[in-house]
């Protein structure tokens, strides 16, 4: 069975990015299959801005950041 890493993302219950293979390929390695997922920290990011028109100048964005660690066949 080869495995396939995917990558999506949801709002609110919400498809906003459907399942989609990631992965890298170089002359050095293939890593778009048998990844295995090793480690995942997830850390909460807030962006503050000016916008130049609107009703509210000073605006903010929160999101979760993840940063995901694979591992490939070879162990590494």
């Amino acid at each position: 069975m080869r495995l396939v890493a995917l990558f999506a993302v949801s709002r609110h219950g919400r498809t906003v990015l459907a399942p989609s293979p990631i992965g890298l390929r170089t002359t050095g390695a293939d890593l778009t299959r048998d990844l295995r997922a090793v480690d995942r920290a997830d850390r909460v990011v807030t962006e503050r801005y000016a916008m130049t028109t609107g009703k509210r100048l000073q605006r903010q964005s929160r999101m979760t950041e993840s940063t995901l660690t694979f591992a490939g066949a070879g162990g590494g």
